[in-house]
């Protein structure tokens, strides 16, 4: 299996050493190239997903106490509890939503192949809630991305171009 990482070290936004270590794939005996390296960003994501509803939420957009089903048009959660799903649940993980990780059109790795939007990779696979919500925490990737969906409903901008725009510009 190959492992790689590369490490680099910035003081007053200039780069003083940059070194990778490893390879580059498990059938190559190529060294990591911290100049040119790629890795897949992962749940580091989710901290942008996060900022970008606090942003809203900021602007008093969003409250934290917001039902989810008021961004879902008008798609009803399976939920069997009086609470409802807030986004705050799904910003700490107590959605008590059933596990679904997305599928495997969710995922990319030829540039050659359209992907599914994010309202697809919602609603295709849309939870229901099995724990009550607030109670109890479970790692949650499907939080994450209706996270992102919310974004684009509040905002009326594609997520990846919110995040551009209001995060990285």
């Amino acid at each position: 299996k190959a492992g790689s990482t590369v490490v680099s070290v910035v003081q007053g936004g200039k780069v003083l050493v940059s070194k990778g270590y490893g390879i580059t794939a498990p059938t190559s005996k190529s060294l990591k190239d911290a100049e040119r390296a790629t890795f897949r960003i992962g749940s580091v994501s989710k901290v942008f997903t996060a900022a970008a509803i606090m942003q809203l939420v900021d602007q008093g957009k969003i409250s934290l106490q917001d039902n989810i089903e008021k961004y879902l048009d008008g798609y009803k959660v399976t939920n069997p509890y009086d609470t409802p799903v807030t986004i705050e649940n799904l910003l700490t993980h107590t959605t008590g939503f059933e596990v679904r990780e997305p599928t495997d059109a969710s995922y990319l790795f030829d540039p050659s192949q359209k992907a599914i939007s994010l309202k697809e990779s919602i609603f295709e696979v849309f939870p229901p809630v099995v724990r009550k919500p607030g109670t109890s925490y479970m790692y949650d990737n499907f939080a994450s991305r209706l996270q992102g969906y919310i974004v684009q409903q509040v905002s009326g901008e594609p997520f990846g171009n919110y995040v551009e725009k209001h995060l990285f510009g």
